[in-house]
């Protein structure tokens, strides 16, 4: 096979903030990308494999200390100056950000985008109807169809499936030979993340073009590569052919990786729970309207949740399971108090329902609500205040509800840094100072410091990397263990649903499609989206293979 990309011996240094350097984030990579195929770059956060792709890019910062070479066909892309890099990014390597919604500029519109680039390239030179023919065709290619709507439309304005498919149509817009995709699907649903990833693969394949994949998600790795290098701390510890590392992992932190994946059989390892009687949160007929700004006068209305009924017992996690806009989201804020039902009820065990017509948003029954109903979002550095320290971020809901005398509460931290398991030294540091996974432990601390009833965890996991993930999941698990918790998990991947969850609902447009027992439901599933939405993850095929050699 012809060699397309050929790396040797490359080592990228950063400067720290006091200007010495730190730790290699590359040490020594030797790595070779084959023409038309798709190579996997895999690791945890820190582990230096965004560091690879940013120097295949030029991206690297001005600071970054690199020695090595990076062949590009005839090219050493390690050595080219700011003005040839002009002329390599982008019309012959293209490039597929991980977050859309931070990659594009919020205050251009999708046209714009495609003009500054093709203008950029050259690219409309000769073709009939310039920028805006060809922005149409590359936007028909990635399967948007309503391209003059969507070329007047700004990024907020699109989905993140949407968003994810317009960089892709930039990515391919000067037709390049190699494609750099950073976590091209971290943000998304398994639906979408399918959808985006089949549509990633028909174009490489049209183009004849290679793909350097960077993720951490060793199922996304199985299905979508020919071949996989593992990184560690700088390092690669592991590289062959996909179906060889994967089933037979030499490395120990190989093997470390795909443990930590949550895999769909493990629900079939766990017997159906054997749960308490007793009810700690009832939703019955939970119904949103949202009120649509300039919309004609039948459509002035969109309903977000449509009649959901919800029971989660004692000790019991009930998974929230759906794609992006099923509605499972707002079902959370609609329980915590944090949006007003158009119609149904609340209940927190064997209370008043909270009614519509009786929103409790201040005083003593808001302040009961707080207190037996806590929430762990998605992004912890987004959720703690960058201001506080960790023990003032702790105390704060102590405070708040007015719970224990100084020394109590000095206490009580305590014991809440060492049910997340946290050493008592962080106690003064800020979100900046701690790591991905020590920021979701502090931000779970922060939910148990009332000692609530039900605990809502709103796509908690999804934006930790697999080995921090698993950290998390056996953490919860833990907690449930000795605290008694329950728990509403809400989430788009099933695979996390088999590692922790009793019992599972799936969620699509507003509506309980399907619910009971995980081990069931995932065993025999009878609705066709719960059918979408299994068949949806990745990796099962070789890893199930893999469970059973």
């Amino acid at each position: 096979m012809t060699a397309l990309v050929v790396i040797e011996n490359l080592r990228v240094q950063y400067s720290a903030t006091s200007g010495e350097a730190s730790a290699p984030a590359v040490r020594g990579a030797d790595l070779v990308v084959h023409g038309e195929e798709t190579l996997a770059i895999v690791g945890e956060s820190g582990s230096g494999k965004t560091t690879i792709a940013n120097a295949v890019m030029g991206l690297l910062p001005g600071g970054a200390s690199v020695t090595g070479a990076i062949h590009f066909g005839h090219q050493d892309l390690a050595a080219l100056s700011p003005r040839a890099w002009r002329h390599v990014r982008g019309a012959q390597i293209g490039y597929i950000p991980q977050d859309p919604m931070t990659s594009l500029n919020e205050v251009w519109s999708i046209g714009r985008h495609f003009r500054q680039t093709i203008a950029a390239h050259r690219l409309a030179d000769g073709v009939t109807g310039g920028w805006r023919a060809l922005s149409k065709e590359r936007l028909l290619e990635v399967g948007l169809v309503d391209t003059d709507r969507i070329l007047k439309q700004f990024p907020h304005q699109l989905s993140g499936g949407m968003r994810q498919r317009v960089l892709i149509a930039l990515a391919v817009l000067a037709r390049p030979k190699l494609i750099v995709a950073d976590e091209p699907t971290s943000a998304l649903d398994v639906v979408v993340q399918k959808q985006v990833l089949d549509l990633l693969e028909r174009l490489t394949k049209r183009l004849g073009a290679s793909l350097i994949l960077i993720t951490h998600d060793l199922g996304l790795v199985a299905d979508r590569s020919d071949r996989v290098v593992v990184m560690h701390d700088g390092d690669i510890v592991e590289s062959g052919p996909t179906d060889e590392v994967v089933s037979y992992a030499g490395h120990s932190y190989t093997k470390r990786l795909l443990q930590a994946v949550p895999k769909l059989s493990a629900a079939q390892c766990r017997p159906v729970a054997d749960l308490e009687p007793e009810t700690v949160l009832t939703v019955e007929g939970l119904v949103k309207d949202f009120r649509l700004r300039h919309a004609a006068k039948a459509q002035r209305h969109l309903r977000a949740v449509d009649g959901v009924d919800l029971i989660i017992h004692r000790g019991e996690c009930l998974a929230l399971v759906g794609e992006s806009g099923s509605g499972k989201s707002t079902v959370a804020k609609l329980i915590l108090g944090l949006e007003r039902p158009t119609a149904g009820t609340v209940r927190l065990g064997s209370g008043e329902p909270v009614q519509p017509s009786r929103p409790s948003r201040s005083g003593r029954a808001a302040k009961a609500r707080c207190r037996n109903l806590q929430v762990v979002f998605q992004d912890p550095y987004a959720s703690l205040d960058p201001q506080f320290t960790v023990v003032r971020t702790l105390a704060e809901p102590l405070l708040i509800h007015g719970q224990g005398a100084s020394d109590e509460r000095r206490t009580r931290l305590a014991e809440l840094l060492d049910l997340v398991g946290l050493p008592e030294e962080i106690a003064g540091r800020y979100p900046s100072e701690l790591s991905g996974g020590q920021r979701q432990r502090v931000a779970i601390a922060r939910a148990l410091a009332l000692a609530p009833e039900v605990l809502i965890c709103d796509e908690a996991v999804s934006a930790l990397d697999v080995l921090v993930q698993a950290q998390i999941l056996d953490t919860l698990s833990e907690l449930r263990r000795r605290l008694g918790l329950s728990m509403l998990f809400i989430t788009h991947d099933l695979a996390v649903v088999a590692e922790i969850a009793d019992t599972v609902a799936v969620i699509n447009q507003g509506r309980i499609v399907e619910t009971g027992p995980v081990p069931t439901v995932f065993a025999h599933p009878t609705d066709p989206h719960t059918k979408e939405l299994l068949s949806a993850v990745p990796g099962q095929a070789l890893f199930h293979t893999q469970a059973t050699l």
